[in-house]
């Protein structure tokens, strides 16, 4: 299974100091004989950085998945998951860079042990370049290996395995970059919006509309919440739809994710 969903933020318009969230991260599917089961802990980061890949300030968000401390998952499907994004909050938010890094344990990983890979827009916004990491190979340029994370592999930095150029939409916006601009969009009844996005290979769009208000409870007390639905087009076929519950006070706090996956359900709950 893929643990690859957690929750973003992004575009906060005035980003004091770092943010945090912490998650518990429960799935429901055969693997648990239907019924919710906590598998994974989660938490997001996100802080405003001076300077990106030589594109002035953004803001960098640093998703963490493990399943070091559920006895279940850890058992059938060790999961070690990390996940950043640089992107601009200007009036037109857009992905710089992003960065994910995933535990393998499939012999085409090892003696690496991780899929690793990142990707970089150029200035104009119309190419991505994607770079598969690995322990040999070329090595990242200087302003690329300030985009990489280096706490899996003893601080060594990794290199280029294969780098490949695609032609994308202008002003695209990564996953989790779409996901944190979903939080701050003005939400009233009906609502609905277009983004360009991309995986570092393909044209992608994301549609973004308001599915509802709903109360939940969460750090000891009640929100009023927005259930916001973005659904995910890749080569013209829609993927499964991402539902994201964030709280209608000014701090747009993300509650609660569910995302279907081919196995089950996924759910992640705000500590």
């Amino acid at each position: 299974m893929r643990t690859i969903l957690a929750i973003l933020l992004l575009l906060v318009t005035s980003l004091a100091s770092a943010e945090t969230f912490n998650y518990t991260i429960k799935f429901k599917g055969a693997m648990t004989a239907f019924s919710w089961a906590s598998l994974a802990d989660g938490s997001i980061e996100t802080r405003k950085l001076g300077s990106c890949y030589g594109r002035g300030s953004c803001l960098n968000t640093r998703v963490r998945m493990s399943s070091e401390n559920h006895k279940l998952l850890e058992s059938l499907y060790p999961t070690r998951f990390f996940y950043q994004s640089f992107f601009s909050e200007g009036p037109v938010p857009r992905t710089i860079a992003f960065e994910k890094r995933e535990k393998k344990n499939k012999s085409e990983y090892q003696p690496y042990g991780y899929r690793h890979k990142l990707v970089t827009i150029s200035k104009d916004g119309s190419q991505a370049t994607y770079l598969e990491l690995w322990s040999k190979g070329e090595s990242l340029s200087a302003a690329e290996a300030k985009l990489v994370s280096t706490d899996h592999n003893g601080g060594q930095t990794p290199a280029v395995r294969n780098r490949k150029t695609s032609q994308i939409e202008k002003n695209a916006l990564d996953r989790w970059a779409m996901i944190h601009t979903a939080r701050f969009l003005p939400y009233s009844q009906g609502y609905s919006k277009r983004f360009p996005g991309t995986n570092g290979k393909d044209r992608m769009s994301y549609d973004v509309s308001l599915a509802g208000t709903e109360t939940l409870e969460a750090r000891g007390r009640k929100y009023d919440a927005w259930k916001v639905s973005i659904v995910e087009t890749k080569k013209g076929k829609k993927q499964p739809t991402l539902y994201l519950w964030i709280s209608q006070d000014e701090e747009r706090v993300p509650l609660q994710v569910e995302m279907d996956e081919s196995i089950g359900k996924l759910r992640f709950y705000l500590k």
